[in-house]
């Protein structure tokens, strides 16, 4: 379900929960509930409703990457239980630890393998700014609401699945970008 209310400002949400006479919504970063009087709400279960934004900004929480001074840009939308993600992140000052993961804007499906038994929900390309870029794919991580980033690499003739670190798959510098596009399951 979709939603368009007034809270001073237009504000639009994507249901995410229902619970009683409580609903759980999310409007990324784009829009917040305020304690403030609501008027004019409008529900739509449409797939595209008119005017209705679809792709909303929010901002990952990373585990062994600091952001230092990077640009940020990740974006999602719901479509029924799906979430699509895009996003990316240009390196500043940042700092990439061993097998970095981050956060997703709603929580996966538990349907969904974690851990040694990862699996992969989209891709992701590793750009060595002016040097080179290298493939990858995000998966699914030990937690409900966190993917890890990997990258494809070479052993023999098999293709296989490393997590990064600083120098995997190379050493990461400022301008430096991680490109994130994938697809999952909402709880």
């Amino acid at each position: 379900t979709k939603i368009w209310l007034t809270q001073t400002t237009s504000k639009y949400f994507y249901v995410t929960g229902v619970s009683g006479t409580t609903i759980t919504v999310n409007g990324g970063t784009d829009y917040t509930v305020a304690n403030a009087a609501i008027t004019a709400p409008y529900f739509s279960n449409a797939a595209t409703p008119f005017g209705f934004p679809h792709w909303f900004a929010y901002t990952p929480t990373w585990t062994n990457l600091t952001v230092g001074s990077a640009t940020q840009s990740f974006r999602f939308k719901i479509t029924g239980k799906q979430v699509h993600v895009y996003g990316y992140i240009a390196l500043s000052a940042s700092t990439v630890g061993s097998s970095p993961v981050f956060t997703t804007p709603t929580n996966l499906s538990s349907s969904y393998p974690v851990a040694t038994n990862a699996s992969p929900l989209g891709s992701a390309i590793y750009n060595d700014i002016g040097t080179q870029q290298y493939s990858g794919a995000v998966w699914t991580y030990s937690t409900t609401n966190q993917v890890q980033p990997i990258v494809l690499q070479t052993s023999g003739s098999n293709l296989l699945p490393s997590g990064l670190a600083v120098s995997v798959p190379f050493s990461f510098g400022n301008s430096d970008r991680m490109i994130f596009d994938f697809i999952y399951e909402t709880a």
